[in-house]
């Protein structure tokens, strides 16, 4: 399965189970320095950060590649320097390796 960024067609259920989802930190990651950008029904507004601001990215091992090919062309067009990282689900053990992209 594959998860697409586009929000067409989502249920006001699924899009509240989303955020849900998106909002919610374990404990275990809470020594991470992060900040969570959520944007929805904000089609036509752009927003502009410093190249400083965003360090790195982490993909989910569920987004699928056009998205993935989306984010590049949109970091390359800011010439952003953020690494792009995508979690991959481990071969030989419980658990997941990141993968540079």
């Amino acid at each position: 399965m594959c998860v697409d960024i586009n929000p067409n067609g989502i249920t006001d259920e699924e899009l509240d189970e989303l955020e849900l989802t998106l909002y919610t930190k374990s404990k275990s990651w809470e020594h991470e320095n992060e900040y969570r950008l959520i944007f929805h029904n904000f089609a036509n507004k752009t927003y502009t950060f410093g190249l400083e601001i965003v360090a790195e990215i982490l993909l989910g091992v569920d987004v699928c590649d056009n998205n993935i090919e989306l984010l590049l062309e949109n970091l390359k067009k800011t010439n952003s320097k953020a690494k792009v990282k995508q979690l991959v689900i481990s071969d030989s053990h419980y658990s997941f390796n990141l993968k540079d992209i």
